[in-house]
C-alpha cells in the first residue's frame, strides 16, 4: 500500500497492489479515486475520535476519509493491511473481525477473494464495481459491475444507465446466463461471485424478444417456434433484431423482461412449477430454481422472454 502515479498521470493516488507476483503493478484498490493529490505532500492519518483515516494534502485538508460505523472503545486504535489486500481498521475489541471500516466494503475495478457484490438493506451500504476513467485516471468511468436485487437476484454490468450483460440466476451450481463456466479444481463458485462478458451471445438483448441465440451457427439469432422477426431485414441488422409472436396476445405485449420481473415459488417439483405457471396468464416461462440433484423450487418469467 502506498502513493503511485498511474500511467503518463502526475496525480497521486493512495492505493493498493500486488507487490512481488505480478510483472507489471496491478492496482487492486484507490482511496482516492476522485480527489487526486497534484504534488507529493500527501499524508495518511489515523485520527483515534471517532476512529477513522483520513487522507491530507500539503495543506493540511482532508480530500479523503473513511467512515465507522461505531465510535472506537478500545485503548488502540490499528489500521493494518491484512494478507488479502483488506485494508481494515480496527480496535483492541476488534479481533473477532468486527472491524471499524474495511476498503472490502468499497470495491475499486477490481474483485478480490473474499469481497463481496451486493446491497445490505440494513445499511443501504451497496458494494458494487466500477471501471477506471483510464489507464492515467483510476476515478469511476462509464462501467458498473451489480448485483441487480430486484426479482431474483443477478449480477449485471451497465454502461451508465444501459445494461450490457447479465449474469442470469444462480442455479445452485452456476450462473444461467454464463454456460462456460464451469467446475474447477482452483475456485469455488457460489452466488457471491461474478464474471466479465463470456461470448457474443452474451451482449444484453441481442437477439431481441423471443429470439435465441447461438454462437455456433450463422446467423446466430433466430425465432422461437410459433414467432417470426419483428422487422424483414432484422437478420441483415443484427442490432435491430426482434422478435414478435404470430398470435395477437404476444404481439401485443411490450418491452423486455428479464429477472427484475420473476417470481420465485418454493413447489418442490418441475410438475408443481408448471401448474402455478399455467394458472397464471401472464406467465411465459417456469424453470426450476435451483437444478442439483432433481431440482427444486419454482422460478416464474413475466412479459417478453429475452437472452434466452
Amino acid at each position: 500500500m502506498g502513493f503511485f502515479s498511474p500511467g503518463n498521470s502526475k496525480n497521486r493516488y493512495m492505493g493498493i497492489w500486488y507487490k512481488e507476483t505480478l510483472p507489471v503493478r496491478t492496482v487492486v484498490w484507490v482511496a482516492n479515486r476522485k480527489t487526486p493529490l497534484t504534488d507529493i505532500s500527501g499524508e495518511l492519518k489515523l485520527i483515534s475520535d471517532p476512529g477513522i483515516l483520513v487522507l491530507a494534502n500539503g495543506s493540511s485538508n482532508i480530500i479523503w476519509s473513511t467512515n465507522t460505523s461505531r465510535p472506537a472503545q478500545g485503548p488502540v486504535l490499528l489500521a493494518q493491511l491484512l494478507d488479502s489486500g483488506n485494508l481494515v481498521v480496527k480496535d483492541t475489541r476488534t479481533d473477532d473481525g468486527n472491524f471499524l471500516w474495511r476498503s472490502f466494503d468499497y470495491p475499486s475495478d477490481t474483485l478480490l477473494r473474499g469481497m463481496k457484490v451486493g446491497k445490505n438493506f440494513e445499511t443501504a451500504l451497496e458494494r458494487y464495481l466500477s471501471s477506471w476513467k483510464s489507464n492515467d485516471d483510476p476515478s469511476p468511468g462509464d462501467f458498473t459491475y451489480h448485483c441487480d436485487p430486484s426479482g431474483y437476484p443477478q449480477n449485471v454490468i451497465k454502461k451508465g444507465s444501459v445494461e450490457q450483460y447479465r449474469s442470469g440466476s444462480w442455479n445452485g451450481v452456476q450462473f444461467i446466463g454464463a454456460p462456460s463456466l464451469v467446475p474447477n479444481a482452483i475456485y469455488k463458485y457460489s452466488a457471491e461471485r461474478g464474471q466479465v462478458v463470456d461470448t457474443y451471445c452474451d451482449t444484453y438483448s441481442l437477439c431481441g424478444a423471443y429470439g435465441t441465440c447461438n454462437i455456433g451457427v450463422s446467423p446466430q439469432c433466430k425465432c422461437l417456434d410459433k414467432f417470426a422477426p419483428k422487422y424483414s431485414d432484422a437478420w441483415a441488422n443484427i442490432s435491430q433484431m426482434g422478435e414478435l409472436g404470430r398470435h395477437p396476445w404476444l404481439a401485443t405485449k411490450t418491452g423486455q423482461t428479464d429477472f427484475s420481473s420473476t417470481l420465485m415459488l418454493s413447489c418442490q417439483t418441475l410438475e408443481e412449477c408448471e401448474k402455478v405457471g399455467l394458472n397464471n396468464c401472464s406467465c411465459t416461462a417456469y424453470a426450476n430454481l435451483a437444478i442439483r440433484d432433481r431440482g427444486s423450487g419454482c422460478l416464474l418469467w413475466f412479459g417478453d422472454l429475452i437472452d434466452i
